[in-house]
C-alpha cells in the first residue's frame, strides 16, 4: 500500500492514512483507496499479497509517478 501512495503523486500528496486492518489507503478530499488479498490457495503457504482492488476517486495511468510501471509493486520477502 505504501508502494501504492509513491507510484501515484496525487495520491502521496493527499495521504492522510493507511489501515492495516482494513486495508485501505485515505487520501484527498474523502478519497479510499481499497485493497485485498487474491484467494488462498487450499494447500498451506504464505499469504496471497495484497492487490489493488478499487478507489472511489479517479486514479490513472496519466497520474503515475515518472519512472514508476504499471506493474504491482513486487513483494518484500522480509515483511512477513
Amino acid at each position: 500500500m505504501v508502494a501504492f501512495a509513491q507510484r501515484y503523486p496525487a495520491v502521496l500528496q493527499g495521504l492522510k492514512s493507511i489501515n492495516l486492518e482494513t486495508m485501505t489507503v485515505h487520501f484527498g478530499n474523502n478519497c479510499i483507496a481499497q485493497f485485498g488479498r487474491a484467494a488462498a490457495p487450499a494447500i498451506p503457504g504464505p499469504v496471497p499479497a495484497l492487490e489493488f482492488k478499487s478507489s472511489n476517486c479517479a486514479i490513472g495511468a496519466a497520474q503515475r509517478a515518472p519512472g514508476t510501471s504499471n506493474a504491482p509493486a513486487a513483494p518484500n520477502p522480509q515483511s512477513k
